[in-house]
């Protein structure tokens, strides 16, 4: 199953690279490499994909700019994630709202907000707060710095695979890296059909859909498969303003309440929706070794 149009309408979708220019894991884990962005930049640019919201962890930069630089100069747009990607629940909100203002002056220096391109702001996490209070006063001080907050609906859960795919890569396992590459792919495609499905409830014009990926191992090695099979099944790329217009996504900021990936006003309530992901988080207890080395099978459904 890939993604499929629903009810033979496009799906819609603008794509957000988070942890921009690279993945910074700890020590043992991920190595960093700013010429991730690089790759990312030049997949979607021969396949087309005209939009593309970077959101930059400036401690990522590791003193090299230009990936950011050339990003930039492709006609695509660069974000505020902190600079060291602090989750906003775990820290006091000065010390957050200084990461904002370190990571700010980052991209300020570069350009990032030239030629009237918008300031757009990630939670790290999308974690926006420990309580509906904290929330409201963090995302008061975000936009009174002049930033648009942008969440997302589709997550491609890429994150989940880093590890699986770098130990098959140390390994020399060739074929374990390639199925590991496969369920990811799978997931993707499977993410964005089944968030399609339950937006149709949403009132209005039709949404688009905000998806997110990370700068990391394993998004530059498949999205240009990625990005060929969601264009033959109808996936059409939109840009991340022509997304915020859409009231879904001031609603969604406006409830303080919400936090983490926008799914609370479409996910199913169901008692069949509620056994399916019974099962499927049982099913992942029983197959935790094969979880382990090739990633998840359905994380979307969790």
């Amino acid at each position: 199953m890939g993604v499929q149009s629903v009810g033979m309408t496009p799906i819609r979708v603008a794509l957000t690279c988070d942890d921009a220019p690279t993945i910074y894991s700890r020590p043992g884990g991920i190595e960093p490499d700013p010429a991730r962005l690089d790759r990312v930049r030049q997949g979607l640019r021969e396949h087309g994909v005209r939009h593309c919201v970077a959101f930059v962890v400036g401690r990522s930069v590791l003193g090299q700019r230009e990936p950011l630089v050339r990003w930039l100069e492709a006609g695509y747009e660069l974000g505020n994630h902190t600079f060291q990607h602090l989750a906003a629940s775990g820290v006091n909100p000065a010390e957050f709202l200084a990461d904002v203002a370190r990571c700010d002056q980052l991209l300020a220096s570069i350009g990032a907000f030239a030629a009237g391109r918008p300031r757009l702001f990630r939670f790290p996490y999308l974690d926006r707060g420990p309580s509906p209070q904290a929330r409201l006063a963090l995302t008061a001080e975000v936009k009174a710095m002049g930033y648009t907050i942008v969440s997302g609906t589709v997550d491609f859960y890429d994150h989940l695979y880093e590890e699986p795919l770098a130990r098959a890569l140390a390994q020399g396992q060739q074929r374990q890296a390639q199925m590991v590459e496969a369920r990811y792919l799978e997931t993707a495609c499977r993410s964005v059909a089944y968030r399609a499905r339950w937006i149709r409830r949403t009132p209005g014009p039709e949404l688009t859909h905000i998806a997110l990926f990370h700068a990391g191992l394993i998004s530059p090695a498949v999205l240009p498969r990625l990005l060929d099979r969601m264009a033959r099944q109808e996936v059409v790329w939109s840009s991340l303003t022509q997304a915020l217009a859409h009231p879904f996504y001031r609603r969604a900021e406006e409830d303080l309440a919400q936090t983490g990936l926008i799914d609370y006003q479409y996910r199913s309530r169901t008692l069949a929706e509620r056994v399916k992901r019974k099962l499927v988080e049982y099913s992942c207890r029983l197959n935790w070794m094969q979880q382990d080395r090739f990633g998840p099978c359905w994380p979307y459904l969790a």
